[in-house]
């Protein structure tokens, strides 16, 4: 019974283990991504700056607006080495606490390929 029940224990943390690396981020390139999104009145501002450590680096960003879900503008921008997205949308269906700006970054440098998806809202 000990055996059984150390063999079990012992299956259990190696499993434990492997989930925790599973979700793990990985990124091949050494950048920073700094996403700023805000809405006053009937205007949102977002701005995502990136940078990678690499100064040939290529970086692409595309980020598109959402407002009570539907989508009112894509942007897109490149650079290499680093890359700023800098935008601004008014229109009625904005309102603060209904938008969202998703964002796509991708770097390819020496090291790889990465692709980076995330949200801000406002």
């Amino acid at each position: 019974m000990k055996k059984r029940i150390t063999a079990l224990t012992l299956l259990l943390a190696m499993c434990m283990t492997l989930c925790a690396h599973a979700v793990e981020p990985r990124t091949w390139n050494d950048f920073t991504c700094r996403p700023i999104f805000s809405v006053s009145g009937t205007t949102a501002t977002g701005k995502i700056t990136v940078r990678a450590t690499d100064s040939t680096a290529k970086i692409t960003i595309t980020a598109t607006l959402y407002a009570d879900g539907s989508s009112l503008a894509t942007w897109t921008t490149s650079g290499t080495g680093s890359a700023t997205l800098n935008k601004s949308l008014t229109k009625d269906t904005i309102s603060k606490g209904n938008c969202e700006l998703k964002y796509t970054v991708t770097v390819r440098g020496s090291a790889g390929y990465d692709t980076v998806t995330d949200s801000v809202y406002g």
